[in-house]
């Protein structure tokens, strides 16, 4: 697993120390970049469609890299999402309406962490991310997926489109 990842901090003035990490997930469980791929005639606009990167995320390896298990998570939160399009080369995300970003576990466990409905003429913008949403029981699952539910204002027809995500989450620890 590729990411980014940063040590916060670590607050020793409460009763039981805690760890704070954040960690950016970029790539999947193999490695690959976080992409959605579809067709222009898949979609359509004033309807929201759910498109899989078909994909799985696991945040223990991280964990493991930093001497830290996903038993020791006590609470975890989305801080930020980036929102890219890679495909037709050059395509602004202005042809979206709405955007959400949902982590799933298997179907019964979905939870919708960021959004959006303004879209500039940019090849790249951050969503409006859900403040305080735990997503702690998802990541201490052997493995969740991704998923975007987009609804577009204008595609070309007969045309790919390929959209990816950068998200940043905070991981707070037992510390020791």
């Amino acid at each position: 697993m590729t990411g980014l990842f940063s040590l916060s901090g670590c607050d020793t003035n409460s009763m039981d120390d805690r760890i704070i990490l954040t960690f950016t997930f970029s790539a999947d469980r193999s490695g690959d970049p976080i992409r959605f791929s579809f067709s222009s005639d898949d979609v359509q606009s004033g309807e929201l469609r759910t498109i899989s990167c078909n994909c799985l995320l696991d945040i223990g390896p991280f964990l493991s890299s930093r001497s830290f298990s996903k038993a020791e998570l006590l609470e975890a939160r989305v801080t930020s999402v980036r929102l890219k399009s890679f495909f037709p080369i050059g395509q602004q995300l202005d042809f979206l309406h709405e955007v959400e970003l949902v982590l799933d576990e298997n179907g019964t466990g979905a939870v919708t962490v960021a959004e959006d409905d303004t879209f500039p003429s940019s090849r790249e913008i951050a969503l409006s991310v859900f403040q305080g949403r735990s997503i702690s029981a998802l990541l201490v699952r052997p493995q969740f997926s991704v998923d975007l539910r987009i609804d577009p204002s204008n595609v070309t027809p007969d045309t790919q489109y390929e959209l990816g995500i950068d998200m940043t989450i905070e991981l707070e620890l037992e510390g020791f």
